[in-house]
């Protein structure tokens, strides 16, 4: 097999700083089963949405063939 990767996604440091600390929904909305279906369907994968007090963080785990090859980020 191929095997299996990660993906993390946040937003970097201090670009939304000043408002306040990040906390998880009563319930899922709209946006967060959006983003959890698309990326789950767009790379046969498992999505992680974590409310850090600094932010979202998005974790997407699936196999290493469907993730992009490069992570050059600009």
């Amino acid at each position: 097999g191929l095997g299996f990767g990660r993906v993390l996604f946040r937003s970097p440091p201090g670009a939304t700083g000043g408002g306040p600390a990040v906390v998880a929904p009563s319930r899922q909305g709209f946006g967060g089963r959006v983003i959890g279906v698309m990326l789950a369907d767009d790379f046969y994968g498992k999505v992680d949405l974590a409310y850090a007090p600094g932010g979202l963080v998005c974790t997407l785990t699936a196999p290493l063939d469907r993730l992009p090859k490069t992570s050059d980020a600009a």
